[in-house]
């Protein structure tokens, strides 16, 4: 009989059976933590690797946060081996569950409250994070261009369009804004477009039986879960930047885990009395 230590060792559960090239759908189990353990949700490169970008945005002091959090851990893996597992052969490995996904289903837009800098600074890195991880990501910071020509046709583009999923920033300035009587809200423009999206996402959620298909709350630090308006309290909150890879299957629509197949009932038989 051979030996116990021969045998090959199981590979951990997850999701998506891992895959040497499709690094986009191949998500650890677990969720990674921010000090660097590896994980599959690429660091940006080029425009969004630890460049700055100020001169990309209106907001002049704006610096990258983000470079403890998708360190060079976050490498692609070899040709030859995936990088989970004990040196299986990547082709000899099962495909992921998951389909590819079109680029209609890669639309995502991000509505937010500008509390601070900061606060910007993370949001600027948050969406780097989601376009390079092959997802159309749309914030108003980036499309300067467009609000001037339209704001109205900037809102509502992003809002009519059922294809995007819409994430919601949520910081104590934001539930302030969207939570505050007209007479207090502050008399200008950002204000009033943060407030009037808000006004409709609820009433979609209202219109669809309270029943929410593609609204993504996200709690971003400094904030806390009572800073939730009220009617998404009731669905599923993530926090940033710790359900990191949450927010991705979220986006990818996969499961964290997938169940085992259903096998045959077993067979019983009955003893006469």
């Amino acid at each position: 009989m051979s030996s116990m230590s021969s045998l090959e060792q199981p590979l951990s559960l997850c999701s998506n059976p891992p895959s040497g090239n499709l690094c986009h759908h191949t998500l650890s189990p677990y969720t990674c933590s921010p000090q660097g353990a590896p994980c599959c949700a690429q660091q940006p490169e080029d425009g969004f690797n630890g460049r700055p970008l100020a001169n990309k945005h209106p907001w002049p002091q704006y610096h990258p946060a983000y470079g403890p959090y998708y360190p060079g851990a976050c490498r692609r893996p070899g040709a030859e081996y995936s990088h989970i597992g004990h040196n299986v052969p990547a082709k000899e490995k099962q495909l992921p569950h998951s389909m590819p996904l079109s680029l209609e289903q890669r639309r995502v837009f991000v509505t937010y409250e500008a509390d601070n800098d900061k606060h910007v600074n993370e949001i600027i890195n948050f969406v780097a994070l989601l376009r390079h991880n092959g997802f159309d990501t749309r914030i108003d910071i980036f499309e300067q261009q467009f609000r001037s020509i339209s704001k109205i046709d900037f809102m509502e583009r992003y809002l009519s369009e059922k294809e995007y999923l819409i994430i919601i920033i949520i910081s104590p300035k934001y539930y302030d804004t969207v939570t505050a009587s007209p007479v207090g809200l502050e008399n200008d423009e950002r204000t009033f477009n943060t407030v009037y999206i808000h006004k409709q996402l609820q009433n979609e959620f209202i219109q669809n039986g309270s029943k929410n298909f593609r609204f993504i709350p996200i709690v971003f630090p400094g904030a806390k879960k009572c800073h939730v308006p009220n009617w998404l309290q009731n669905t599923h909150v993530y926090e940033w930047p710790l359900h990191r890879d949450d927010i991705l299957r979220r986006l990818m629509r996969v499961e964290k885990y997938n169940p085992p197949p259903i096998g045959e009932l077993p067979t019983i038989v009955s003893i006469p009395i």
